[in-house]
């Protein structure tokens, strides 16, 4: 007896039900793995901002309690390069070049650049090729996502009308006066390698204004901070060596020099901005 052998396959409607199944699941895992993976990123960065605290902690010991010198050009390119934070802290970090990068931060070889040459940065951008007075084509300290507070640095050259003045300096890490030490940044992610954040500062008018305008970089320092990179925040480290993670419209409460004073008038709140937390 020959027998009847079918073959069976699936119906247009039970292969529309199993299609739609899979889209929910994936609806549903995908966003979670998506804040898992930014969970962990900004788990990493703020480790490397415990390790920078404990940089700058060490760095500050061995040279009674002074931060480095910072820009001084007084004495020739290899003198300013060895007193900018990238330099001077480099026996501290030399072995780790992943510890000056948040992970949310991709490093860039080439993209916009201004005029020396410089990449800047933004939320998602490292910033690099650093090879004008910073570095050189060769170093592999040229590339980063964090920025130095230009007011802690110790001895930096103020003959320039472009530097601060000198009673805006900290220069050591123990301070006097009634400060709260958990509010004065160190080290930030950062779209540039160093600023001078000043009250007057507005926020950036765009989402990553400073890596598409590079050149605006020394007009608005505070846009160097006021970056996208961990959901309406970014990572710190204080004078006091905590981290913290600060909402991008509380960076103008911080203390960033011995006479900053917040704005007087709250700033407006570009649109990109207006959903951020405090």
């Amino acid at each position: 007896m020959v027998k009847n052998n079918k073959i069976h396959a699936f119906s247009l409607i039970e292969l529309l039900v199993v299609i739609t199944i899979i889209a929910l699941l994936l609806a549903i895992i995908v966003p979670s793995l998506k804040k898992a993976k930014e969970q962990a990123q900004n788990a990493i960065c703020k480790s490397n901002m415990h390790q920078w605290g404990l940089i700058f902690q060490m760095y500050t010991e061995s040279n009674n309690g002074k931060f480095h010198r910072g820009w001084d050009n007084t004495k020739g390119l290899d003198y300013l390069r060895r007193g900018l934070w990238l330099h001077a802290l480099r026996p501290y970090y030399t072995d780790n070049d992943d510890v000056r990068t948040c992970p949310s931060a991709v490093r860039l070889d080439d993209s916009v650049a201004d005029a020396s040459g410089s990449i800047t940065g933004g939320s998602i951008f490292a910033w690099g090729r650093r090879t004008d007075w910073v570095s050189n084509a060769g170093d592999p300290f040229n590339y980063g996502s964090y920025g130095l507070n230009g007011y802690v640095c110790s001895a930096e050259d103020i003959s320039s009308p472009d530097m601060p003045n000198e009673n805006e300096y900290w220069r050591r890490i123990t301070v006097s006066g009634s400060f709260s030490l958990s509010n004065i940044p160190i080290l930030l992610d950062s779209a540039y390698w160093k600023s001078y954040v000043e009250s007057t500062n507005p926020p950036p008018p765009e989402y990553d204004y400073l890596h598409y305008n590079p050149g605006q970089v020394h007009s608005n320092y505070m846009a160097c901070h006021v970056i996208n990179r961990h959901s309406g925040r970014i990572n710190a480290v204080f004078f006091d060596l905590s981290v913290d993670s600060i909402g991008l419209k509380s960076l103008w409460n911080l203390k960033w020099s011995p006479v900053w004073q917040p704005p007087p008038v709250r700033p407006t709140w570009p649109n990109w901005m207006i959903g951020y937390p405090e």
